[in-house]
């Protein structure tokens, strides 16, 4: 699969494109040999979780870019962490990510992990642009990562 073009000057000014570029995470794809590419609401995703798990002040050029989860990881597992990270995915979504509107933000103990020191955000959202329904799963700490 050839790489799509991009139009640099639409990929950040237009929310109603087609989202398309390297697949999150990075990744040789094993059929081409090149290099990943994903589109649509698959990419859509893969820019949420890498929003979702980039701190503040990594990238250079966008230091308020990100929302922090990976911060969060060593806190105790209690109503303030899931308040904060709750916080910092509406706010993170809301400010980076406007072709999709988070419709409700849940962050529980994820059940998953047999110590239960595990977090799990799930988010609820609509793609502005097809109004397609979406449910993301981002797993904090425990195996989960983020």
């Amino acid at each position: 699969m050839t790489a799509p073009s991009l139009d640099l000057s639409r990929a950040v000014q237009d929310p109603n494109r087609e989202p398309r570029g390297f697949a999150f995470p990075f990744r040789i794809d094993p059929l081409s040999g090149g290099i990943a590419w994903a589109e649509g609401p698959a990419k859509l995703h893969d820019n949420v979780m890498q929003l979702l798990q980039t701190n503040p002040g990594e990238r250079v050029m966008r230091r308020r870019y990100g929302g922090g989860l990976r911060d969060l990881v060593q806190d105790p597992n209690d109503d303030v962490l899931r308040a904060l990270a709750q916080h910092r995915t509406g706010t993170a979504i809301a400010e980076y990510e406007p072709r999709i509107r988070a419709q409700q933000i849940t962050v529980q103990s994820d059940d998953a992990d047999p110590g239960r020191a595990g977090v799990l955000v799930e988010i609820a959202y609509e793609i502005r642009r097809s109004h397609q329904q979406g449910l993301m799963k981002v797993p904090l700490g425990a195996g989960g990562g983020a």
